[in-house]
């Protein structure tokens, strides 16, 4: 039965009851933090410092962590004991910031939402999917009833029709002219990378080429034994949601993350004789509200975007105020 906020404290009940902890100072984010993790059906722990956290002896799930418990001089510890034990959420930190997602690279950093006070229906369905495994679906971010429409995607002309839906979608939606700019500029980038660079980045992989993902090249001819992409988008009124599935399952954090400082580095400018240049999720992490990739190695990846339908073209924000990376 897949799991969803609704029936996992059934299933919980059924086994070990998961544990989380929050490292946290703020305490209307200790109160925002206890509301959504109760709701998931997990105990909830709160620690004032990351040194009384290293002194407790049960190992949490998931662990939450704010600016200042990030920046502690005790925490080494905790996080070789998450790495391997359980999974670490980062509040307050931006991947705006390149030192930060310097960082990334090298702690089990795959969850991080920028602000102060993230929305607590994002914290529900982030450590629902982390404390149950189920981790794939849009339907999961979008309110109960949106209507998702999906479309099979093999070539380039598909490409073009399901864009022209989802444009046609967020138009009707009440989508205003910039962010339905970029959702159809999301929403063709993600469908690029499913067939045109998920199957050539797979065949690197196989030869035993480096497999750098969002860098391979792209065109025009899709090879006939690339298995299509699935295409699913939909509303709820607040958020207008993009995911896009590959059966390939070659998305890395690695790949991720060094696309977005290279691209970043080179001020957002292809880099000369280099097909595709990284850019692709530079642009998405610059448009998108909130990314999600779920990922199950070897055999396939899903790219969710969340786009905020309240904001103004002039005030959305020009970098992602969340990034998850699950894996299956």
């Amino acid at each position: 039965v897949p799991m969803t906020p609704y029936n996992c404290t059934v299933q919980f009940a059924l086994n070990k009851v998961p544990h989380t902890l929050c490292v946290v100072s703020s305490p209307a984010l200790r109160r925002r933090l206890k509301r959504s993790l109760h709701a998931s059906g997990a105990t909830v722990e709160f620690c004032d410092s990351v040194t009384q956290a290293n002194a407790r002896n049960e190992v949490p799930s998931l662990l939450f962590l704010d600016h200042d418990s990030r920046l502690d001089k005790e925490l080494p510890h905790l996080l070789q004991v998450m790495d391997k034990h359980g999974t670490v959420i980062i509040i307050g930190e931006s991947i705006a910031d390149s030192d930060f997602v310097q960082l990334m690279r090298q702690q089990p950093f795959d969850h991080v939402m920028d602000a102060d006070e993230p929305d607590e229906n994002e914290i529900l369905v982030t450590s629902v999917k982390l404390l149950t495994g189920d981790i794939f679906g849009l339907d999961k971010y979008l309110g109960w009833g949106a209507d998702l429409k999906t479309h099979q995607v093999c070539g380039y002309e598909d490409k073009r029709k399901a864009l022209e839906q989802v444009a046609t979608f967020a138009r009707e939606s009440g989508a205003r002219r910039k962010i339905l700019g970029r959702i159809e500029n999301v929403a063709d980038e993600l469908l690029m990378n499913a067939i045109y660079d998920a199957p050539a980045a797979a065949k690197a992989g196989a030869a035993g080429q480096d497999n750098l993902y969002f860098d391979v090249g792209q065109n025009d001819v899709v090879d006939p034994a690339t298995k299509p992409a699935t295409l699913t988008f939909g509303c709820d009124g607040r958020h207008f949601g993009v995911a896009v599935v590959d059966h390939y399952g070659e998305l890395r954090k690695k790949s991720i993350l060094d696309n977005l400082l290279r691209a970043r580095e080179s001020g957002g400018q292809p880099r000369a004789g280099a097909s595709g240049a990284g850019l692709g999720i530079f642009l998405v992490l610059a448009a998108a509200s909130r990314y999600i990739a779920n990922i199950q190695q070897g055999v396939k990846t899903e790219v969710i975007c969340l786009f905020d339908m309240r904001l103004s073209g002039r005030e959305a924000p020009s970098c992602t105020s969340s990034l998850h990376i699950f894996y299956s």
